[in-house]
């Protein structure tokens, strides 16, 4: 059976869509001799041209990875893709629609089944034998919604191929510029409004090994900036620095971009960031003031974040403060 895994991107096709190499590379390790693809489109294309590239693979199955950005365009992809090709099977997964598969499926009759939560297990098996009891799938059949239980989260995500190691993503490939790699997956925060720590509640990290590993051929190719995706690079400030020496000592001129939690920055943190040509540094703060934070379950340490902005600040680092408008308690006067 032919399998097509595929998303709409906000971007112009410059990164890789990692989740999508990952169901790949768990599809393979189950079974070696399964025909996968990935195609990924961006925002700006036109629907019907996407369509014509899909039907041209004449695949069986394709699997849509969803989020807020992309799902109104690909559930239009989707409905249209049936009317033209009734006997495909279209599988939903990703964040935007984990929490929502009985009214997607209740309301999108070209929706075939949603996988919910983590992935890689799930639509794996999906694709080599079907839902039946396969846990954290949701199906209709004879018109009927089904839910089957809950998949645990997978407690060794280095059972998950690597997709560079395993040589999925061609490195060589220069109009790929920035290339991504979770170290972790999890959240270890609790933030009232996020839906990732719902989703991956425990903080599971990929050997430290298999880290040095890919990064070690990830910046022998010399791309533009690797984007370190985890939730807060930072939240355990040792292992960070280990990856950080790691990615010193094998960069080759790459930049690198990370999600950083300014409280559990020090100095030595802000040298060994400068060293790994850290230009792109994300900090969260969401908002400062206390009603908002404790409505959000977040925390916020003004003496502790001073402190780390001074050490950035020392090196001349570039980093990007982001806030979250339109909080509980939140005005433009507070």
């Amino acid at each position: 059976m032919k399998i097509l895994l595929s998303s709409v991107c906000l971007e112009t096709g410059t990164d890789i869509q990692l989740a999508l190499y990952y169901l790949k590379g768990f599809i393979l390790k189950l079974n070696p001799s399964s025909d996968v693809s990935i195609r990924v489109f961006n925002e700006n294309q036109n629907i019907s041209a996407i369509i014509k590239n899909i039907l041209k693979l004449k695949p069986r199955l394709i699997g849509f990875s969803c989020y807020i950005w992309n799902i109104k365009k690909i559930l239009n992809i989707c409905r249209r893709l049936k009317e033209m090709s009734p006997g495909l099977i279209i599988v939903l997964g990703g964040p935007e629609v984990s929490p929502r598969a009985q009214d997607l499926l209740a309301q999108e009759k070209a929706v075939d089944a949603v996988i919910r939560g983590e992935g890689e297990e799930s639509f794996a098996q999906f694709a080599l034998t079907g839902p039946g009891s396969i846990k954290g799938i949701s199906f209709r059949k004879n018109k009927k919604i089904i839910h089957n239980p809950d998949r645990p989260l997978l407690r060794n995500v280095g059972e998950i191929p690597s997709p560079y190691l395993s040589g999925l993503v061609n490195l060589k490939d220069k109009n790929i510029v920035d290339l991504p790699l979770e170290t972790m997956r999890g959240c270890s925060f609790r933030c009232g409004y996020c839906y990732y720590h719902k989703n991956f509640p425990l903080v599971r990290y990929f050997p430290l090994s298999r880290v040095e590993k890919e990064l070690k051929l990830i910046l022998s190719h010399k791309p533009h900036e690797v984007y370190l995706m985890d939730a807060t690079f930072n939240s355990n400030p040792q292992r960070a620095k280990k990856i950080l020496k790691i990615f010193i000592r094998y960069n080759r001129g790459s930049n690198l971009h990370v999600e950083l939690k300014t409280e559990l920055v020090d100095e030595e943190m802000a040298r060994l960031l400068s060293e790994a040509n850290a230009y792109n540094i994300e900090i969260g703060i969401q908002s400062t003031n206390p009603g908002t934070l404790k409505a959000i379950n977040r925390t916020f340490d003004k003496e502790k974040f001073k402190k780390g902005i001074r050490a950035l600040n020392k090196l001349k680092l570039y980093y990007e403060i982001q806030l979250i408008d339109v909080l509980p308690y939140q005005s433009y006067e507070s």
